[in-house]
């Protein structure tokens, strides 16, 4: 799948959470995330369901992460992976979800959640170990570690699947908020953001009204972070 592809399917799955949010079927961040996962899942494993892994909060371990300001657990909301290499397993898109509904997300936590995107963006080049659990999954008391259960050699291996991001991965911002807010403000963002593929995928809402606008932007930044 390539970065193209994942594009438009962000862009119909993104209409459809504005359908889902106009039908008062979001109620909180977890049920955006879990609105995403499925929309992500019948669109995506329909044509890759043999390739395409979608992840929710999986825990990210590498040995860089002392280098990163950002991040205290390397946990996104989303991620999803190409396992079509099972070699080289490679992370495609990896996603922070933010709901306010009516209030604003604070500046902190706004800042934050855009810093931890590009953290991550910075992790290209390293390897990336994940969580995964399941019946050919064990831990080690003695070791310390994850094995997992080799087929061809019959006996447990370490065990963690080792994966890189991609090149062209996509670091997906998702947030519905007040229109006032400057997290659903793509011109704002474009300070914040350094050259990598930002995709600001936004619900800006007024109350008052009674309306919304949902749209997605594809985005590198304006200027480089600094250091």
């Amino acid at each position: 799948m390539n970065n193209y592809e994942l594009n438009n399917i962000l862009k119909d799955v993104w209409h459809q959470v504005h359908g889902f949010y106009n039908d008062e079927r979001i109620n909180s961040e977890r049920c955006l995330q879990a609105i995403l996962y499925h929309l992500l899942s019948l669109a995506l494993y329909e044509k890759n369901k043999n390739d395409i892994v979608i992840h929710v909060e999986p825990n990210l371990h590498t040995k860089a992460i002392e280098k990163f300001a950002h991040i205290e657990n390397c946990i996104p909301d989303l991620l999803i992976s190409n396992n079509k290499n099972n070699k080289e397993k490679s992370i495609i898109a990896i996603f922070e979800i933010k709901f306010t509904n009516q209030w604003n997300l604070s500046t902190n936590h706004l800042n934050r959640d855009i810093g931890k995107l590009i953290d991550y963006s910075e992790m290209k080049g390293t390897r990336i170990e994940l969580d995964t659990f399941g019946p050919n999954r064990r831990f080690d008391e003695e070791e310390k570690k994850w094995q997992k259960f080799d087929k061809y050699s019959e006996s447990y291996i370490d065990g963690r699947d080792k994966y890189k991001i991609a090149e062209d991965c996509l670091f997906c911002f998702a947030v519905i908020s007040n229109k006032f807010d400057k997290a659903v403000q793509p011109e704002h963002l474009k300070g914040l953001i350094p050259d990598i593929n930002f995709c600001h995928m936004y619900g800006a809402l007024d109350i008052n009204e009674r309306a919304s606008f949902f749209g997605i932007k594809n985005m590198p930044g304006m200027q480089k972070r600094k250091k």
